[in-house]
């Protein structure tokens, strides 16, 4: 992905802020238990998350740990993730980029990254996280990966995408292939261990397709295309009896610094 498109497509999101909280899915409970269990000490410990989004995956882990510092770009999306984590007590909610946040604080014992390390700019992403870990810290970046090939109703949603939006048909190939390119150099990390969790989501016509509207490629489609696609893939839904039961594969990725 270019810069200026990663830079593009990273702030989309706080347009649809409310509709990311409520049709974005979460993660699953064995996921987080595997984070947390990476992360020396994590009772005690001081984790920084890095693109907290509207603190989906924030809320899920500060629980188990001492304080998370939550990184969060989009000043709208922040809002919604101070509102979920305020009652922890926990968590600090700071906007900025990771790549332009400065800190005189200690270093942290994990930096997490829930669905959106593939954002941050690789050539500083890697040095300023080894920078702000401990010697026996640990980076953990996870996404989920929507594999809509195991629905029955894949054939007729993917020919909705020939015809509507021909650029983003096989979409779970080229999300695999963005966060894979995430991960294909990562300078001061050596891989500990790469984990997969699969899951099943089962949406109405309108909750499939208002979490489709949540992905920056689909949201930067222009207005027409963009309506024709969401009519067309919430017809065929709706055809086949109202609901579509989607694949989830978890992946996580632990790096320990090199």
């Amino acid at each position: 992905m270019r810069d200026d498109e990663r830079t593009k497509r990273a702030l989309v999101f706080g347009e649809v802020a409310e509709l990311y909280d409520r049709a974005r899915p979460s993660y699953p409970d064995e996921l987080i238990d595997d984070v947390v269990a990476a992360i020396p000490g994590a009772s005690d410990a001081r984790v920084l998350e890095v693109g907290a989004g509207t603190g989906k995956a924030t809320k899920l882990l500060a629980p188990r740990l001492g304080r998370l510092v939550a990184l969060e770009p989009d000043p709208a999306m922040a809002v919604i993730a101070s509102r979920h984590c305020d009652p922890l007590g926990n968590v600090d909610v700071v906007v900025d980029r990771f790549e332009d946040w400065v800190t005189a604080g200690p270093r942290f014992a994990s930096i997490v990254a829930a669905h959106c390390w593939h954002w941050v700019d690789p050539r500083v992403g890697y040095a300023k996280a080894r920078s702000l870990l401990q010697d026996d810290g640990v980076l953990a970046a996870f996404w989920n990966v929507p594999v809509l090939e195991h629905s029955e109703l894949a054939p007729a949603i993917n020919e909705v995408y020939r015809a509507q939006a021909p650029s983003l048909e096989d979409k779970t190939s080229t999300t695999r292939a963005s966060f894979a390119d995430s991960f294909e150099r990562h300078p001061g990390f050596q891989v500990r261990g790469t984990h997969e969790y699969d899951w099943d989501q089962p949406y109405s016509a309108a909750e499939y397709t208002d979490m489709l509207c949540t992905h920056s490629d689909h949201h930067l489609l222009p207005d027409a295309e963009r309506g024709a696609l969401i009519d067309g893939v919430r017809r065929v839904i709706d055809d086949a009896g109202g609901t579509i039961t989607l694949r989830y594969e978890t992946l996580l990725v632990v790096l320990d610094p090199a």
